[in-house]
């Protein structure tokens, strides 16, 4: 049974991942890149009342964005969205941290060269209203955000470890301009 917080996070990721999916439109039209949604992997199982159907999960999903850059460089990441002003590491309201399968995943493309990390959004508050802020955080920079997050029992990245291992991403129409931030921290490593 899904709760109404894990309805919220569900509604909140799916919201970040249309307007990734939107930049990603500007990308393609601009010639920079054909990154694309990946669809998670289900097994449908029954229904078909009221539009309604059964599945299951056919296999461990993978990343949520994959593709190509210019000049052929492969591209693959997943978009982390939370309603406050840090992304949880640990199942916590239907918010995961990143499965095994996407661990494995996002370290083989950094491996292979490819461009691999984390596009997350939070919402860290001013004067009480919420101010969504997108930053890139590169494989490696995940890896070690989440390695300084577990080391001071902290289950969460905050702000502070998102600005000190990732760059916070400009915008065009309010949509995360996620290739320009990763350039610009890969070209700053």
């Amino acid at each position: 049974m899904v709760n109404r917080a894990q309805k919220s996070a569900q509604a909140s990721g799916a919201a970040a991942e249309a307007t990734v999916e939107a930049i990603n439109a500007y990308y393609h039209r601009c010639g920079s890149a054909w990154v694309v949604k990946r669809p998670t992997p289900v097994r449908v199982i029954g229904g078909g009342r009221g539009g309604h159907f059964k599945g299951v999960w056919s296999s461990p999903a993978g990343v949520d964005f994959t593709g190509i850059m210019r000049g052929g460089r492969g591209v693959a990441f997943d978009c982390k969205a939370s309603g406050s002003a840090s992304i949880p590491l640990e199942p916590r309201a239907g918010v995961p941290c990143l499965r095994p399968s996407q661990v494995a995943e996002l370290t083989a493309v950094a491996n292979l060269g490819g461009l691999a990390g984390v596009l997350a959004l939070v919402r860290p508050r001013d004067r009480g209203r919420p101010i969504p802020t997108w930053f890139w955080i590169s494989w490696s920079g995940w890896q070690l955000a989440t390695g300084a997050a577990a080391t001071a029992g902290r289950k969460s990245i905050g702000l502070d470890l998102l600005r000190a291992h990732g760059l916070e991403c400009s915008r065009h129409y309010d949509r995360p301009l996620w290739m320009e931030a990763a350039m610009a921290l890969e070209a700053s490593a």
